[in-house]
């Protein structure tokens, strides 16, 4: 079987994810040249080779130019070993996006798996560990997937140190879905979690969310946190409905405001609220693949993110699926798998 070329030059770690996942389920090889080309530090990091070896490893694959700044990635995938892996990513790189690129393969394995991965659990440009619960879980589960996510212990950037357990049946059974409703309102929250800081940073963040948001103080809560190595800081906008659930992150970083970081999470928060949009930013990539893989489907969506558009690239080249877009009133795109 020939090998699938993507360029990977306009996009980041996200098609060379995407890649390492279609490939093991559709079992083609792959080449990714350009990797990360136009990205001020190309080529591959650490975060990018931890996901190459987990790859591998889960599904007996190799590859070749798996080294630290490489711009090309050949990867043969193997035979899919199901069962308990151990993955420890030695940074503070997100276990959130390693666990996305194995539980497609994992969840239609036909047994179960259990994914202990330490690293970051609370990472920027990653989904947090409570999202990836509270969030895309649901979501997913709407699809058929039987997915579980237990947050072990919390880790910040930049000292990691922490785990997530995640457990798949294995038996996975497609159900066709369109996330087109959000449903009715159930809660709306501004949750704060804080460890080995200043404890008024709390009400800095939960007085800043508000002031964007024009909800109550009282919608404020703090997170517990579970042992951490490193001190950290995430506020997170959370609103539910019946249907869907959406949050918003904010991740505290040295330097930067404490009401910096509130405002941004909340003003995102207030641009889906005053949209159409059921499916949030980035639960609409993650959305992506399943939804092809079924091979039907349709979401209403904020505007397409660059990272939508180079993962249905990614997917379209493995599956032959294609995201069809059409403009809808109110900020919004509807989003609809083509066979």
């Amino acid at each position: 079987m020939g090998l699938i070329v993507i360029d990977g030059a306009d996009g980041g770690g996200q098609i060379l994810r995407s890649a390492l996942t279609l490939s093991m389920i559709t079992q083609q090889p792959f080449q990714i040249t350009n990797i990360r080309g136009k990205r001020s530090n190309p080529g591959l990091g650490r975060q990018h080779l931890t996901c190459i070896t987990a790859a591998a490893n889960v599904c007996n694959g190799k590859a070749k130019g798996a080294d630290l700044k490489s711009r090309e990635l050949i990867f043969y995938p193997g035979q899919l070993q199901p069962g308990e892996h151990h993955i420890d990513i030695g940074t503070a790189g997100s276990t959130v996006l390693v666990a996305q690129t194995l539980l497609p393969v994992l969840w239609s394995a036909g047994e179960p798996s259990t994914l202990h991965i330490t690293g970051g659990t609370h990472n920027r440009n990653a989904p947090t560990a409570d999202y990836f619960e509270t969030v895309y879980l649901p979501a997913i589960q709407q699809l058929g997937i039987q997915v579980t996510v237990e947050l072990v212990r919390h880790g910040f950037e930049p000292k990691g140190g922490g785990e997530i357990r995640v457990q798949t049946s294995g038996q996975w059974k497609p159900q066709p879905t369109n996330f087109l409703e959000r449903g009715t309102l159930e809660s709306q929250k501004i949750l704060v979690s804080l460890h080995g800081l200043d404890e008024s940073i709390v009400q800095r963040e939960i007085q800043a969310a508000v002031q964007v948001l024009g909800w109550d103080m009282s919608m404020g809560q703090i997170v517990a946190v579970k042992k951490a190595r490193g001190a950290g800081n995430v506020v997170a906008i959370d609103v539910r409905f019946s249907k869907i659930s959406e949050q918003t992150i904010g991740i505290g970083v040295r330097g930067v405001l404490a009401e910096t970081v509130a405002r941004d999470a909340a003003t995102a928060m207030v641009q889906y609220l005053n949209s159409d949009a059921v499916v949030g930013k980035r639960l609409a990539d993650q959305l992506q693949l399943p939804l092809a893989l079924i091979g039907t489907g349709q979401m209403r969506m904020l505007p397409a993110s660059n990272h939508f558009k180079t993962n249905a690239r990614v997917i379209e080249a493995f599956t032959g699926k294609r995201f069809a877009s059409e403009e809808q009133d109110n900020n919004t795109v509807l989003a609809t798998v083509v066979i």
